[in-house]
This record gives C-alpha cells, structure tokens and sequence, in this order.
C-alpha cells in the first residue's frame, strides 16, 4: 500500500509541473531591454507595461530604477503626455541621486525643463534651466551648457512677450564661446528673432540656413514653422499661408503614421493574447486529463487493493463464512460492473473556442480647417492664424488692396467684372478676388468660416452666373476661376 501511495503523489506532482508553463521569471534587464524594443517601434501602451515590470523587479537598485524611469519618461514625451514625463524624470533625478550619480541626475533635470518648455510651462522651464545651468557651468560641461543656452533661446521667442534680442545673444554665445554649431532649429530660432527685430536681410539669410541645413522630418517642420513666423512678420499673408498648410499637412501626416502603427501594433497584441489564451486552455486541458487519469489510476488501485484485502480474508474463513464469501464476491463484481460501465460512460471535455471581434480605428485628418483638434499645435500658432485670417476676412483695405493688385496686373479685371455683371452680390466679388489671388480651397474656406463643399458649391455657382450673362469679357472671367 505505500508502494501504491507513493506512485499516486508522483503522477500529481508530474502533473503539476507538466502544466506549469510560465517561463520562468524575466531579468530586470530582460524587461528593460522589452521596453525599449517596443518604445522603438511605437508601442507605447507594451513599452509602458514592460518598463513597470521592471521598475518593480529591480526593487531597490536605485541605478536601474534612475534609468528604467528615464526610459518611461521618453515613452511619455513620445504620446506627448508631459505631465507623466515630468513625473517620472524626478523619480530618474531622485534615484540617480541616491545611487551617486550627478550627471545623470543633472540630465534628467534638463530633460524635465525641457518637457516643462514643451508644455508651454516657460516660468518653470526657465527654473530648472537655471539650476542646471549653474551646475554645467560649476563642472565645466560646456555640452550641457550649450544645451541650456539652445533651450533658453527657445523660451525667449516663444514666450507671450518675445525677447529676440536675449535669444540672438544666447544662441551667438553657444556659436562663438562656447564653439557649438548651430542645429537647423538653432538657425530657424535666430531667423525668427531677426524677424521680430525687424531685421529682415539677417532673418532671411538664417531662414535659408536652417533650411539647407534641415536633416530630420523634425527639422524640416521646424523649418516650416518658422518660415510661416518670419513670413507673417513681414506681411507677406499668401507666402505665410502656404507654409503654415505645408506645416499642418507634416504633422498631421506624423499623427497618421502613428496612429496607422498604432493600429498595426493593437492589432498584433490582440492576436498574442489570443494566442496565449489558447496556449494557457490548452495547459488547462492537459491539467484536467492528467488529474481524471490520476484519479481514475486511484480508483483501480483502490478497488484492487479493497478486492485483495477480501479475497485473503475469505480464503481464511473459506470453511466457516462459505456463504459470507460469495456475497461479498458478488458485490465485487457488481461494483467492478458498475465501474466500467461508468468508465465506458465518460465522454472527453471539450473544447471551447473564443471568438472576438477585433475593431478597425480610422481617423481623416484635414488641413487647417481641422487643425485646432491637433495636440501637437501650439495655442500661439492658433492666435496668431486667426490674427492673420481676421485681417483677410474683415478688413476693407485688406480687399481692397487684393482688388487694385489684381486690376493692376491684369488689365482692370476686377473693375471690368463689376461693371460688366452689375448684378454680381458683394459677397461673389469677394470669392473672386480670393482665387484670383491663388489662395486654395483650404484658405478660403478658412477665411470664409465655411466648409469646403460650401466653398466648391459657391464657386461653381459663381462660374454658372458669369457663363451664364452676356459679359464682354466672360471668358476671360471665367479663365481665373479655372487656376
């Protein structure tokens, strides 16, 4: 009978160690290795997950706690959730700290005035600028330094009250001093600068620097950006225009690169879950039939064994308990009757599948019309649009200028529509004079407050009266509503 105990604990334990499946528990840099596998390709949500997991394994290790949380915080600048980035690089600053550290510490210090700077928060930017500054300079990192100056440049064009003279200062100093060249962000800076100054041959020759030297897609909307600042400066509303489009269209294509890879990835994630939970059904089934098989081995040993235990006994009391013998062999039978019937009677579990439904996430992103949604746009470029747009819209001399350019140019084209379509409503002059001047479909319906189907209806409208009337000159008409 200890024979037969033994063997049943055997069969449970293979049982439970055939279906323990988990692989074992992952390194602290195994995970943070994940991380940074899923931050690259834009998996924030895995990377997110991943980084936590090893944020708890490396418990007090305040080394790979600094960096596993500048790690997270990258993953958050990288969703544009600066408040979470912030966060974590204090927890980066405090542990570096605490593991004797004092570059990284400085570092992630920056990194946080940074994020503050990109979350328009320039008064505590400007702080923690200082602060790290002062340590820069303490240790001669002239690196750091030059970085800090770059930031502080930065902040002063882009703050409510712009100090350009403060940023061409900080930004000659990180050239000359501090023998630093100048990224294509740095010259696209000292560009906007000059235009604020009024200086409008330096702004130009540093906006063209910035765009031969633009290497990244980062660079080039920057480039862009600033085109559309320097532009707006000089008055010059088309040329301002057509960059602030081009600007609107790179980000908006940023957004739909990432929200196309963002989809790639959930999609991919749902279909590993799913195949983990097939895999853990499947250990979960072979689990149950090893424990059926376990405790019907039980059984038979527990039968065999009662049924042994009898026959000796009985074998014994042959002479004296003949009938006793019989009956209980006949119970015997009918219990070993019974049993097989129950055993001919199980039938195998089975099998379940999971069926869901996996969701498509699409999103149209327009031009300006849509833009104020983008979170990437800063509320300054809004006032600034709508500054511009105001003028186009409700300005009489604005029009008015628009109206003499383009008789000017083309023979009185304006002045011979009013008068050979008297009947033409103020408001169709207007539309006129609009794509006369080359502004798109875009500018319009921006200026007009209206959507562009609105605008396509009223400028084929527009085309039908004039074709439609006896006007001298109709073809004519009719030509620049055609460009």
């Amino acid at each position: 009978m200890k024979k037969f105990y033994l063997l049943i604990c055997l069969l449970m334990v293979f049982s439970l160690s055939a279906c323990q499946n988990d692989g074992g528990a992952e390194s602290t840099d195994d995970l943070l290795r994940l991380g940074r596998t899923y931050a690259n390709a834009g998996d924030s949500r895995n990377a997110i997950l991943a980084l936590t997991k090893a944020s708890k394994s490396a418990g007090r290790d305040s080394a790979s706690l600094g960096l596993i949380f500048s790690e997270i915080a990258k993953v958050y600048r990288q969703t544009g959730d600066y408040a979470e980035e912030i966060s974590y690089l204090a927890k980066a600053e405090k542990a570096y700290d605490n593991s004797g550290k004092p570059y990284s510490s400085r570092m992630a210090r920056f990194e946080s005035a940074v994020a503050s700077y990109m979350a328009q928060d320039y008064k505590t930017a400007s702080v923690a600028l200082k602060s790290v500054m002062d340590d820069a300079v303490a240790t001669s990192d002239t690196l750091l330094e030059a970085k800090c100056l770059e930031t502080y440049a930065k902040i002063a064009v882009d703050n409510p009250e712009p100090e350009p003279k403060l940023a061409i200062s900080l930004l000659t100093r990180v050239s000359n001093d501090l023998h630093t060249p100048l990224s294509s962000i740095d010259r696209g800076i000292l560009a906007y600068a000059y235009s604020l100054s009024g200086n409008v041959n330096d702004a130009r020759m540093w906006l063209a620097r910035a765009g031969k030297s633009a290497e990244t897609e980062e660079d080039l909307i920057r480039y862009k950006y600033r085109s559309y600042q320097v532009n707006a400066n000089e008055g010059k509303s088309e040329e301002s225009l057509k960059c602030l489009e081009e600007y609107v269209r790179y980000t908006s294509n940023q957004q739909y690169e990432r929200m196309k890879k963002s989809a790639a990835n959930a999609e991919k994630e749902y279909f590993r879950q799913q195949s983990e939970l097939a895999s853990a059904r499947a250990d979960s089934f072979r689990m149950e039939m090893l424990v059926i098989a376990a405790l019907a081995l039980a059984l038979v040993f527990s039968v065999t064994g009662f049924l042994r235990y009898r026959n000796l006994e009985t074998s014994k009391r042959l002479e004296e308990e003949k009938a006793e013998t019989e009956k209980y062999m006949s119970l015997a039978e009918e219990l070993q009757t019974k049993m097989k019937a129950a055993e001919s009677q199980k039938a195998p579990a089975e099998k379940r599948s999971h069926d869901a439904k996996a969701e498509m996430l699409e999103r149209l992103c327009e031009q300006y019309y849509v833009y104020e949604g983008t979170e990437n746009l800063q509320p300054k470029v809004l006032k600034e649009v709508k500054s511009i747009i105001d003028d186009l819209r409700t300005n009489p001399k604005t029009i008015a200028d628009m109206e003499r350019n383009l008789d000017e140019n083309y023979g009185g084209i304006i002045a011979r529509l009013r008068a050979q379509l008297p009947k033409l409503k103020e408001e169709d002059i207007r539309l006129y004079v609009y794509v006369a001047s080359g502004f798109s479909s875009t500018a319009i319906s921006t200026i007009l407050e209206k959507e562009k189907n609105i605008v396509y209806n009223r400028i084929y409208r527009l085309k039908g009266k004039i074709d439609s009337s006896e006007a001298e000159n109709k073809a004519e008409f009719l030509d620049f509503l055609s460009k």
